[in-house]
């Protein structure tokens, strides 16, 4: 998928998702759960990096249209989740990333899982689909 439409998907389901929020006022939340909140969103956030990379890498090869409609779907509701991951930290007082959603940010280390896999290699897959140990490319890098 291009990356300019992933950027666009993005931006959609950013505004989509602020409409109307000014007009629901909610209780601030305790400040407690602030710390946890905002961890847990930024794991499920960078999740949502690696999975959007991965089905980006998995289908270099691939030329199944079917394939691509569902990579294509897939990688919109992880643009939605990381929209609702976005208002939960807002709502939570927690910072929001600084860098933009790149298919590229782990592309390295899906492109390295996938052909892995590809090739059969059982104990080369298990250690390069670790996504613990991808490693991320800063977008100013590129």
């Amino acid at each position: 998928m291009p990356k300019t439409k992933i950027a666009s998907m993005a931006a959609m389901i950013a505004m989509s998702l602020s409409v109307g929020a000014e007009a629901q006022p909610r209780p601030a939340p305790h400040p407690a759960s602030r710390p946890l909140a905002c961890s847990l969103t930024d794991i499920s956030i960078t999740s949502a990096e690696k999975e959007i990379s991965w089905l980006d890498a998995s289908g270099t090869i691939d030329d199944s249209a079917p394939r691509a409609e569902m990579r294509a779907a897939q990688t919109t509701v992880l643009l939605q989740e990381i929209g609702l991951d976005f208002q939960i930290l807002s709502k939570n007082g927690c910072p929001l990333p600084n860098h933009p959603i790149d298919p590229l940010t782990y592309m390295t280390g899906a492109v390295e899982c996938y052909l892995a896999e590809r090739a059969g290699d059982e104990a080369g897959t298990k250690a390069k689909c670790d996504r613990s140990h991808w490693p991320s490319t800063p977008v100013d890098e590129k």
